[in-house]
């Protein structure tokens, strides 16, 4: 099992931060964030905070926890029910084959 190194440790603990200011309805800023990470012993470079404050500048945090909590689309669903499937290749037969398109020259030559 990896472990994470000093750098990710401290994203996290900005992240929870951030989590945990907005949550208490407290402005997620640099000084914030810092203090929030001394309270929780963190050595943080000094930048860290302000990289946090910056990506959440004019965001809405709760947007982006809603959007993160979100399920994919996915890909495909299951097949189709016999009957379809059935009925597909007596549709595709009837219709009619659209005209082969024509193909653009272009004096473009990637290799040359």
């Amino acid at each position: 099992q990896e472990t994470m190194g000093a750098a990710e440790d401290v994203s996290l603990a900005c992240a929870y931060a951030a989590l945990i200011l907005h949550d208490g309805g407290q402005k997620v800023d640099a000084g914030a964030i810092d203090k929030m990470l001394a309270a929780a012993n963190v050595k943080a470079a000094g930048f860290d905070a302000c990289l946090f404050e910056k990506a959440l500048t004019g965001a809405s945090v709760k947007d982006l926890i809603e959007a993160a909590s979100q399920v994919g689309g996915g890909g495909g669903g299951g097949g189709a029910a016999p009957a379809a499937a059935a009925a597909a290749p007596a549709a595709a037969a009837k219709k009619a084959a659209p005209p082969p398109e024509e193909e653009e020259t272009m004096d473009f030559d990637l290799f040359g």
